[in-house]
């Protein structure tokens, strides 16, 4: 009877679980220009973020992300806003060129597509990806992780006290006489 009332609050525990509209995901560039300048930069961003601004197949906007925004000695941001440029392979004279991002004008990266969905209503994309400076020509590279939300984690304690509670009631006695 135990089991099944384990079994039971497991179930609906999983049934009521509400999916995610959209997941935080952590960005980190990083490279070194061929001047000597460090750029190492961190933001967070939603994977289906909220646009300022957009033009269906050129580009889209958005403004005041929080973050750490580095750029040799010169330049630090803790709030910046991100265009994201979808300018086609190749249609940049650059071969391969497929997606220009720059914040505040300070740098203009080359790289792969970082979105895929219309500009009005992009699907950020996750992985590791290599970028160049559009000015200096310097190698970047740009990690996208998504970050674990907090029900997340409580529906896998959850679930690790649930499997507890089961090992637990299957335990026997041993007795002796």
């Amino acid at each position: 009877m135990k089991t099944l009332a384990i079994l039971g609050a497991a179930t609906a525990a999983i049934m009521s679980a509400d999916p995610a509209a959209a997941t935080t995901l952590l960005y980190t560039l990083y490279g070194v220009d061929t001047t000597g300048d460090v750029e190492n930069s961190s933001w967070y961003l939603d994977s289906n973020p909220l646009v300022t601004n957009s033009q269906t197949g050129s580009f889209f906007e958005i403004d005041g992300i929080a973050g750490n925004f580095n750029y040799g000695p010169s330049f630090h941001a803790d709030v910046n806003n991100l265009t994201f440029y979808n300018i086609g392979a190749g249609s940049s004279g650059l071969p391969g060129v497929a997606n220009l991002f720059d914040y505040e004008g300070i740098v203009d990266i080359f790289g792969p597509k970082l979105y895929s969905g219309p500009e009005a209503k992009p699907t950020m994309l996750t992985g590791i990806f290599t970028t160049h400076d559009y000015y200096s020509g310097a190698n970047y590279t740009l990690k996208v992780a998504a970050v674990p939300e907090a029900a997340t984690w409580a529906m896998m304690l959850a679930g690790f006290g649930l499997v507890g509670c089961a090992l637990r009631a299957r335990r026997t006695s041993v007795r002796y006489g």
